[in-house]
């Protein structure tokens, strides 16, 4: 009887480190489907090629290889008190990066989300005054986003040989498998 009770409360003890994370199974990778692009208007000029990764029903995984380019995805979307704290970075080198950070609330419209697009000469566009909403319901959770992003005004950095340049940005996201 005696070894009956050790062993249950062996089997107990596992049982809740594994509910509370204390088990060393491996994580899942995080993956992405991302398209994006610029207007290439008067003001913002030619812009190129900019990271496009997956499909709505085939996402892309952190390290996997796309046309012979290692892709790299990282993504926070976490849950705190006033909503989500969302961080989403995903790049491949040699064609480019997109990043997104903001505080989410659960439905809506996003507002004063920052964002910055990279494209295949390494040219940073960025903003912080972009859009997102949600293209599910819901269409964020933690550890999951899907949505459009909307930035009417990403700039280049201004320097004495470069003129800054204005552009209108859009991208359309899903995040999934990302840090709690």
């Amino acid at each position: 009887m005696l070894h009956a009770m050790m062993r249950l409360r062996l089997l107990v003890g596992v049982g809740v480190a594994s509910w509370l994370g204390c088990s060393d199974p491996a994580r899942s990778t995080a993956q992405v489907y991302l398209t994006s692009s610029m207007d290439e208007n008067t003001q913002c000029g030619a812009v190129g090629p900019l990271l496009a990764l997956g499909t709505p029903s085939g996402l892309v995984r952190d390290g996997d290889m796309v046309n012979g380019a290692r892709v790299e995805v990282t993504c926070q979307v976490r849950a705190i008190a006033s909503g989500f704290d969302v961080i989403l970075n995903a790049k491949q080198p040699g064609v480019g990066f997109v990043t997104v950070s903001g505080t989410f609330t659960e439905t809506g419209t996003q507002s004063n989300v920052s964002a910055t697009f990279s494209n295949t000469v390494g040219e940073k566009f960025s903003a912080t005054n972009c859009t997102f909403q949600y293209l599910a319901s819901p269409g964020i959770f933690p550890g999951r986003i899907w949505g459009h992003l909307d930035c009417a005004a990403l700039v280049t950095a201004q320097s004495a040989s470069v003129p800054q340049r204005s552009c209108v940005g859009i991208a359309e996201v899903r995040f999934e498998n990302c840090v709690l």
